[in-house]
């Protein structure tokens, strides 16, 4: 892990800077702002790269990586699942079914410094094992600090083409509702950390806007997913809000038990049939605002 995660704690107290920088080694790229880490970008991982921690201006971290009961579950983090080829949870679920990677190839853009700072990064969808491509993918992330709101505003892009005939599905465990509905949660997803969001009912769900009791969330149809947390064991209880946007209004996967958690993406509701050209483009933007 980097000195400059380390040593974030100390130093989150200190005066933001407007000014997003951005620090590479040979694993992460490091989004700091004024001193304060707003996330980290493990770009190495063995199976999808992801952003961990994702904290608000104030230092509070809202993300956990691979907890003890979903490994897989990564901060906030993109992925998909192939009939054939499982991108997202890491492991093989049926007999014909294997596990898929998604490999960095290479920053093409990176923006070191300013209001606005991030990449532009290529990378290929394949088997794990090694293999036959999937995908090709150009990924964009951006974060900008919005000092009139204490926010981190992060631009999300994606843009993958197919590389072969496919089927994008639902999982196994796809959330079953009263309307015959199964739930998907494939796309762009985060894993909530437990200090963050508990399980006494304090979390209050906003879809495009609207106070909405968390039941409802699950299944409905939004441009906008917004959850209020509160963090655990301290006093006064800061709360910050997490909010992600997407514009072609997705159907929502969003729950706080057994773990806290919501995305949105294409494959939600409904497979998805891909010819070789056909391209997903999808863009969010994640909002992580003290309150």
């Amino acid at each position: 892990m980097s000195s400059l995660w380390k040593f974030s704690p100390a130093v989150k107290k200190k005066k933001h800077n407007p000014m997003i920088t951005l620090y590479q080694n040979s694993q992460d790229v490091i989004f700091s702002c004024g001193g304060q880490v707003a996330g980290l970008y493990k770009y190495t991982d063995a199976y999808k790269p992801f952003i961990h921690p994702l904290n608000s201006p104030r230092g509070h971290c809202v993300t956990v990586a691979s907890p003890y009961d979903h490994k897989h579950h990564k901060g906030l983090m993109y992925a998909l699942r192939e009939e054939k080829m499982n991108f997202w949870e890491e492991f093989e679920i049926t007999p014909d079914e294997k596990v898929g990677r998604q490999r960095h190839d290479a920053f093409v853009q990176m923006i070191e410094s300013g209001k606005r700072a991030g990449f532009v990064e290529k990378l290929t969808w394949l088997p794990a094992a090694g293999g036959a491509e999937y995908f090709k993918e150009e990924r964009s992330i951006f974060c900008e600090y919005d000092g009139t709101r204490s926010a981190f505003v992060w631009t999300w892009k994606t843009e993958l083409t197919a590389l072969r005939s496919m089927k994008l599905i639902k999982s196994n465990w796809s959330e079953p509702l009263p309307d015959g509905r199964r739930i998907n949660y494939h796309g762009l997803a985060v894993r909530f950390g437990w200090n963050f969001v508990g399980s006494m009912g304090w979390n209050t769900l906003k879809l495009n806007g609207k106070i909405i009791p968390m039941a409802e969330g699950m299944g409905a149809s939004a441009r906008s997913v917004e959850l209020i947390g509160n963090f655990d064991g301290q006093h006064p209880v800061p709360k910050v809000s997490v909010k992600m946007e997407n514009a072609r209004g997705y159907t929502v996967y969003v729950r706080d038990l057994p773990f806290p958690f919501y995305g949105l993406g294409p494959t939600n509701e409904h497979d998805l049939l891909l010819k070789e050209g056909d391209r997903i483009e999808d863009t969010h933007t994640v909002t992580v605002q003290d309150m």
